[in-house]
């Protein structure tokens, strides 16, 4: 299994979005304050019979405490990872035939002590180490 969630993660903290176990948080979403990002793998698809490689899928969620902050920060990523072709997202890593967005920035409302939540949600076609 290709961990899409980790590397994801590694490479947004590269872009300043946040530092992995701090808050940039990998398959959990931690009851701290604050601004979290949590990324996740999400299954993916079945390979194509033409191209028999990995399709996986992951989700990276935002909460805080103020949606302005949470939405901004969501906007954030989604820049830097939106259509990003023939990549390396960190050194070592899997290469990246493709990433891209699956719908729009969703807002999940508030959590269960009124934090604000928004979601996105992306597929990519990768080539395994």
């Amino acid at each position: 299994m290709i961990n899409v969630a980790l590397e994801v993660a590694e490479y947004l903290e590269d872009n300043s979005i946040g530092t992995v176990g701090t808050n940039i948080f990998v398959d959990s979403l931690p009851e701290e304050d604050g601004t979290i990002v949590a990324v996740y793998n999400t299954g993916g698809s079945s390979p194509d019979i033409d191209l028999p490689i990995p399709y996986p899928s992951f989700q990276v969620l935002v909460r805080d405490e103020q949606a302005s902050v949470a939405y901004a920060k969501i906007k954030s990523v989604v820049d830097l990872l939106v259509n990003k072709y023939n990549i390396v997202l960190v050194s070592g890593g899997n290469y990246y035939y493709a990433i891209n967005m699956r719908g729009e920035i969703q807002n999940l409302g508030q959590d269960e002590r009124n934090r604000k939540e928004y979601t996105v949600n992306f597929s990519c076609r990768v080539r395994g180490r």
